[in-house]
């Protein structure tokens, strides 16, 4: 390397920069803290990602009892990521289809987000986006989208549960939605 490239390199402005927003990420941790999630999660300061866990209520019939958190920083957004680990990994090709089905059918009404599914480890995880241009995020804002991703598998749960103890997608669906149209 030439000298002039390591002075470059060396140059306080090519240090290396956040790709993400420190705002964002700044509001996202004091949400966290002042939601008593203190020293219960991990913030990768390089990437701008946040990781930690919750349980669902015990009083939800189903084999799903936590999801695991990403929150993903981008410039002027973040995206949350709910995921159950191998909720469906232990099924067989045939529960994985109707799990599939399962996921497409949940998906038609949910209006803030969307789950998704890995037919490779059976992993099942719900996205939700948050559009941040211009603006630092509230920590109602914050909580609202942790919140409504917990609601969400607390919802489905059940159903997911019955699709791996036989029910069809739709039966499954039902339980969770009440009769389809």
């Amino acid at each position: 390397m030439s000298e002039l490239a390591k002075n470059f390199l060396s140059a306080p402005c090519a240090q290396k920069v956040p790709r993400y927003s420190l705002s964002i990420a700044a509001a996202i941790r004091d949400c966290l803290d002042g939601s008593g999630w203190r020293g219960c999660f991990s913030f990768d300061e390089e990437t701008g990602i946040f990781q930690f866990s919750l349980r669902l209520r015990r009083d939800i019939p189903s084999d799903i009892k936590s999801i695991r958190y990403t929150i993903c920083v981008k410039p002027d957004s973040y995206t949350l990521y709910a995921a159950a680990p191998d909720a469906a990994g232990r099924a067989g090709p045939d529960k994985m289809m109707s799990m599939a089905e399962f996921i497409c059918r949940a998906n038609y009404g949910l209006n803030s987000g969307n789950f998704e599914f890995n037919l490779r480890d059976g992993t099942i995880r719900f996205k939700s986006f948050t559009d941040c241009s211009g603006m630092t995020p509230t920590q109602e804002i914050i909580r609202n989208s942790i919140q409504y991703a917990e609601v969400i598998f607390h919802r489905y749960a059940p159903g997911i549960t019955g699709v791996l103890l036989g029910q069809t997608a739709l039966e499954a669906i039902e339980e969770c939605d009440g009769p389809q149209k």
